[in-house]
């Protein structure tokens, strides 16, 4: 059989023997998966304003054995990150693969207000082996204005939540699991240095 789609399909098998006797049936599955993953559908989308340093893409395997989260690369500004730097994450349900600048090991800066973020996915493998089908590209404007209607100054670059100011209104308090637990750490409003104490 040639061209055979992606998916599911059966053989149905019987034998015939000399004397013109049909022996029972014999049914098999098997899986067809030629084709790679396919991107699509980033948010921010191609050419847009976004405040987040948080990104988010679609990649779809159809038909075939489900795309393999420990293959996925993207490139960001240059610099590759895959699994291994704890940026990213793939979920099956959705299909959508987030990557979140603020969670990488490496601490990388955050992106300047007002630049332009270049992003590619170059790599996704399906759990059958078949590559990513085409390299997906795509880039934004960063505005932190885009988050709340106004002027915004990032704070942290590793994430946190629930933050709260001080009664004297000289530090910021929040919440942050970056060192594996769920920890308060506190931002000095002054010179916005940040000290943990575990909770």
């Amino acid at each position: 059989y040639n061209d055979v789609a992606d998916g599911v399909w059966y053989f149905h098998v019987r034998s015939l023997d000399a004397g013109g006797n049909w022996g029972p049936a014999n049914h098999y599955q098997i899986k067809v998966d030629a084709n790679g993953p396919v991107a699509d559908s980033p948010t921010p989308g191609d050419g847009s304003s976004w405040g987040s340093m948080e990104i988010q893409l679609r990649i779809t395997d159809g038909e075939g054995s489900g795309v393999d989260p420990d293959t996925i690369q993207i490139e960001v500004n240059g610099v590759s990150y895959g699994v291994d730097s704890e940026g990213i994450t793939y979920d099956e349900t959705s299909e959508t693969m987030t990557f979140s600048l603020w969670k990488v090991v490496s601490e990388p800066e955050p992106w300047p207000d007002g630049s332009t973020v270049q992003a590619s996915l170059t790599a996704a493998d399906d759990f059958a082996g078949n590559p990513l089908q085409s390299v997906f590209s795509w880039s934004w404007t960063v505005d932190y204005s885009e988050l709340a209607g106004g002027y915004l100054s990032l704070l942290t670059t590793q994430g946190g939540f629930t933050p709260t100011w001080s009664s004297d209104g000289t530090n910021i308090a929040f919440m942050s699991e970056r060192s594996g637990n769920k920890d308060i750490w506190m931002i000095d409003s002054d010179d916005f240095a940040e000290v943990g104490e575990t909770a």
